[in-house]
């Protein structure tokens, strides 16, 4: 038993709490229970239906909200605990005042149950919850706090007026689809902008998670305008990193698939692999595919970049068989396979091109001319003492002056001075077949700042590193 002492407004929500743990009934019912009056004895029942007048309303309501029927429905199921001020107390009145079911704001939605205050249109056409409560007032939950200033809050809520548009759209004889189709389609022409900034931006390479906002953006400074429908509130703007990469999942599936459609029906192709890593170190697989189309010409597109467990040659096969299976490509007319010839493509008992070639019959694998013939150049330059010297000094020189910054002012410095091209020291890569060339074509270029910058270091610092080069 609540004391007398207690607010109204307290009150019924601790009714409400105490009520909730003793008999808590379903609210999607609520509509359909009756509703007692304590003194006329009499029952109504309130049946949600199509939104109507005062009428509706009222006969929504029933007997126990009509004025002088005798105490209101929550007064009933709540006894002394919501207490009516007299005319001589300082206090507010609160609880249900049946007036407010003929005021023209509210006769058109408002109803009472035994569960409190609900809204009719509403529960009618039931708009979603973007964000907030997961429950809405009026609509999922009851409101057993009788304030006029609660309902009309209701009013300018954005659920409410979701439902009013809807149930405007059907008084007038349209289609909800058909009220909302400017709304649409102005929504789809952003996306669509939206889709195509991305396009370009993955084109040119650029950084799309960092960038695509900030293009977005200049494209409404330009004048486009409908850019704005893309922000349904504050934290949805198909803006995110995810949605981001949702949409470039998207483009790669519809540039993907006309070319997957020339390659299947290609009378030829073959498959060109290469191994790499990426930033985090993570080995990867580089898969590319060459084609013929209809009138013999060739043509070499992207396939799949996929990572690697390790980079055995057991599991370069079963990644490879794995996207040719899921691209359905056809392997029976898998003519040809392009390696780098590293031994684990090309080892001759169990290399990848030995497995596939049990795999697949007709297929011929060759290596690479260019990492053969820079990889055979090195094998002989090894095998002259003057040579190997030559190639390792180039490479220290690029060592010593990558490894700091400050050398690397140094040579900046020299170079300017004496009027030269501000070159680096190029590295000497035993797989690039053109490093060695390009990195004694920049030195004789670049000589003389070379030589200054180490004798500066040499002298100023006391570096041995640069003494000794």
């Amino acid at each position: 038993m609540i004391p007398r002492s207690t607010p109204p407004v307290r009150a019924a929500i601790a009714w409400r709490e105490t009520k909730n743990g003793e008999d808590d009934v379903n609210l999607e019912d609520a509509d359909t229970k009756p509703v007692v009056s304590e003194d006329a004895g009499t029952t109504s029942q309130s049946t949600e239906g199509e939104a109507a007048g005062p009428s509706v309303v009222e006969a929504a309501a029933g007997p126990s909200v009509e004025a002088g029927a005798g105490p209101s429905v929550i007064q009933a199921a709540a006894g002394p605990s919501v207490v009516q001020a007299g005319a001589d107390s300082k206090h507010r009145h609160s609880g249900w005042n049946p007036d407010w079911l003929k005021m023209p704001q509210f006769k058109n939605w408002l109803y009472l149950t035994q569960h409190g205050m609900l809204c009719r249109i509403c529960r009618q056409h039931k708009p979603p919850i973007k964000k907030g409560p997961l429950k809405w007032a009026f609509i999922e939950v009851g409101i057993l706090v009788f304030r006029k200033d609660y309902i009309e809050r209701h009013i300018s809520s954005e659920p409410h007026q979701y439902s009013v548009k809807h149930q405007v759209s059907l008084a007038s004889g349209y289609s909800v689809m058909q009220a909302f189709e400017p709304t649409v389609i102005m929504e789809h022409e952003a996306v669509i902008g939206g889709f195509k900034c991305l396009y370009w931006l993955v084109k040119n390479e650029m950084a799309h998670h960092t960038n695509y906002p900030k293009l977005l953006s200049l494209a409404q400074l330009l004048g486009c305008d409908y850019f704005e429908n893309l922000k349904v509130d504050q934290r949805n703007n198909y803006q995110s990193h995810r949605i981001v990469d949702e949409m470039l999942e998207i483009l790669a599936e519809i540039v993907e698939s006309p070319i997957l459609e020339e390659i299947r029906s290609s009378q030829a192709i073959s498959l060109e692999v290469d191994e790499t890593t990426d930033v985090s170190v993570n080995r990867q697989l580089d898969l590319h595919v060459r084609h013929l189309d209809k009138e013999g010409y060739v043509f070499n597109h992207f396939l799949d970049l996929v990572t690697l467990e390790d980079g055995k040659a057991d599991s370069v096969v079963a990644a490879i068989k794995s996207v040719l299976q899921k691209k359905d490509l056809p392997v029976d007319r898998l003519y040809g396979l392009g390696t780098d010839g590293a031994a684990v493509m090309t080892g001759r008992l169990n290399g990848v091109a030995k497995q596939l070639t049990d795999s697949f019959p007709k297929l011929v694998s060759v290596a690479c001319a260019a990492h053969r013939l820079a990889l055979a150049c090195k094998d002989a330059s090894n095998a002259v003492r003057y040579m190997a010297n030559f190639r390792n000094h180039l490479q220290g020189l690029h060592l010593f002056f990558r490894n700091s910054a400050n050398r690397s002012a140094t040579l900046s410095a020299a170079a300017t001075t004496l009027g030269l091209n501000d070159l680096k020291v190029k590295e000497v890569k035993d797989t690039r077949w053109l490093s060695q060339h390009l990195a004694v074509q920049n030195l004789q270029r670049n000589l003389p700042a070379v030589l200054a910058a180490l004798a500066e270091e040499a002298t100023t610092r006391k570096c041995p590193v640069a003494k000794g080069l």
